[in-house]
């Protein structure tokens, strides 16, 4: 059997809780990129956008998993997530890569003898921040640049947050939202300088997202035994004091992954949710839904047989995403 399910989290490395299991993918295939714009007539039942006049584009192609994109503010650039699968089904090493969509150029950016995972660029897009064992124990790194093995410095490492994961970068790039195992060996949401300063627990949680002027975090919270996205307003100081967490999402369903719209008065997010049908199973496909902040006019954004993960809804106004529609998962977009 192939590894176990991504669970929306990249947990192989970093030891994260058992979350809802969505279905084993298929054997993997290889398709070309390309458009892939869907219109209510041409639906493929894999994966297809709900909304008639939606846009869906396939971004990548590859044999690879390919998930956690991250978008330069313009563009010209998404890096990655990159994971061959090891031998007997074990988990292989995660690599980054760039693509440029213009030039239709994919570049591998770290090491392959080293795991990197879970990137997201600096608002200014001259560097990347991403989780590494490269300093040996498994660290967030900042990057002097972005080029194929840039020169990184330690951020936090985990003799100070054990079982780091999934770094956000504040919009005005001071700090970085993470997730850590908490001391009771849950997972809680931390906010570290992003000169490694000023290291402080916000609470339970996981998966972290700024809002576009950095006050708020959105992210995951265990409710009721389901995974549910919450906010809180987040003070610059490090002594003020946190508010009560507001919970958006409530059911006998699993929502994962948010992110912010570009504007700020959105959230996307992906969840096995079904409105008006009996509770779907944990191990259903998931899909991408959006929300306004407070939790209000949830929307479905796509359909089909295949999972979608790690959106990042992007400057440009496209959500980014993974799907295994072909087997393994590639990147797609959608407006």
């Amino acid at each position: 059997m192939r590894r176990a399910s991504l669970a929306l989290v990249s947990c192989a490395l970093l030891g994260c809780p058992p979350a809802a299991q969505p279905d084993e993918p298929q054997p993997r295939n290889t398709s070309e990129a390309g458009p892939l714009v869907e219109h209510a007539a041409e639906r493929d039942p894999r994966l297809f956008a709900v909304a008639t006049d939606a846009v869906l584009e396939k971004v990548t192609g590859d044999a690879a998993d390919e998930l956690f994109p991250t978008v330069k503010r313009d563009g010209s650039l998404i890096v990655f997530q990159h994971e061959q699968a090891g031998a007997d089904g074990a988990p292989g090493i995660r690599t980054l890569y760039g693509y440029e969509p213009g030039a239709k150029k994919r570049t591998l950016y770290t090491p392959e003898d080293r795991a990197a995972l879970q990137p997201a660029f600096l608002p200014d897009g001259k560097g990347l921040v991403f989780v590494t064992n490269a300093p040996g124990p498994v660290s967030i790194v900042k990057t002097e640049g972005v080029a194929p093995n840039a020169t990184f410095a330690i951020v936090v490492g985990s003799d100070l947050a054990p079982e780091l994961s999934e770094p956000a970068v504040s919009p005005d790039g001071t700090r970085i939202a993470f997730s850590m195992r908490d001391k009771n060996g849950g997972r809680a949401v931390a906010v570290v300088g992003v000169d490694g300063s000023r290291l402080r627990v916000v609470g339970e949680g996981r998966a972290p997202a700024w809002s576009p002027r950095g006050d708020r975090l959105a992210f995951v919270r265990t409710a009721d035994e389901y995974n549910h996205i919450f906010t809180t307003p987040l003070p610059g100081a490090a002594n003020d004091v946190i508010a009560p967490a507001q919970q958006l999402t409530k059911g006998t369903f699993d929502c994962d992954r948010p992110t912010f719209s570009p504007k700020g008065d959105r959230i996307a997010f992906v969840s096995n949710r079904e409105e008006g049908q009996a509770p779907r199973s944990r191990t259903s496909a998931l899909h991408l839904f959006v929300m306004n902040t407070d939790g209000s006019a949830i929307t479905k954004l796509t359909d089909g047989t295949a999972r979608s993960a790690t959106p990042q809804w992007a400057a440009d106004g496209w959500i980014y995403f993974s799907s295994d529609r072909d087997g393994n998962f590639d990147l797609y977009r959608v407006r």
